[in-house]
């Protein structure tokens, strides 16, 4: 007779196997950047990633001039490592200039914002119209009103569909602050490898929170270096005309591909990988 403590070691032990289970071999980087949504496909086995960027922003704090306007300019940086094909982790770290003018007065401050720490795990593989889908979810930090960093959870639900040759289409879920001031939002984003070397994206994501909706819309560039490095450019700004916020990246996105001088026994070599957001 199967018990539920059996049943809960039976679904332990398959999920130890999944987790040592050979992994494909990815031979073109599979960065996040650019824009803001996330792949549910992670970084391949055994390999570190870094990406990093420079980010401006500019916004209208009221409706005309006089109220002022607030400019950032920003540096984040995201580590990620995958255990396998499904389970990845990685932390981010963001520092923050903010510089409000309101006629000739300009107040300034910067924000360091602690590191934030998350996992990634796939547990659907796409085929045909069903999207490949990823659950990713950590502790993150925000500043509050009087500056005082506080932890929260965040959680998003992503997946990715190719829907025609050289066309991804990615979507997320997200849900931020869980804990304290819940922020619901969605990105849609669809990339386009034009060649090997170049590929552009177009991106709409909005947020819901203490009811107020904002809406953005994204657009870039991607330049893959080689296999393992890709440069990036994107702006965008909110669809608020009457207060509009601009802003502006660009980024760098490397990997440290040890499986390049030693790949292990079992690993398959993959030339046009399906689970890539920019497949040559």
């Amino acid at each position: 007779m199967l018990t539920k403590h059996k049943f809960y070691f039976f679904l332990i032990f398959i999920f130890i196997l999944n987790l040592n289970a050979n992994a494909q071999y990815v031979d073109i980087i599979n960065s996040n950047r650019p824009g803001f949504s996330v792949s549910p496909y992670n970084v391949g086995r055994g390999i570190f990633q870094v990406e990093t960027g420079i980010l401006g922003s500019s916004e209208r704090l009221g409706k005309d001039d006089t109220d002022g306007v607030l400019r950032g300019l920003g540096i984040g940086i995201t580590l990620r490592y995958s255990y396998n094909d499904d389970l990845e982790f990685y932390s981010e770290l963001n520092t923050q200039g903010n510089w409000t003018e309101v006629g000739s007065v300009v107040n300034s401050e910067v924000n360091f914002h602690p590191l934030s720490i998350g996992a990634s795990y796939k547990f659907f593989e796409g085929y045909d119209y069903f999207p490949t889908m990823a659950i990713r979810g950590g502790l993150m930090y925000y500043e509050s009103i009087d500056n005082v960093s506080y932890g929260d959870l965040d959680l998003t639900f992503s997946t990715q569909n190719d829907f025609a040759p050289n066309w991804v289409f990615i979507t997320n879920l997200k849900a931020r602050k869980i804990i304290f001031d819940t922020e619901l939002g969605y990105t849609l984003s669809i990339t386009n490898t034009i060649s090997r070397d170049w590929s552009w994206f177009i991106e709409n994501f909005g947020k819901y929170n203490n009811n107020i909706y904002n809406n953005f819309v994204s657009a870039g560039l991607a330049y893959l270096v080689d296999n393992n490095m890709q440069l990036d450019a994107f702006g965008g700004m909110n669809t608020q005309l009457d207060k509009p916020v601009y802003y502006f990246s660009i980024g760098l996105s490397w990997r440290l591909d040890k499986r390049k001088y030693n790949v292990p026994r079992g690993a398959e070599s993959i030339n046009d990988p399906d689970f890539s957001r920019n497949k040559p």
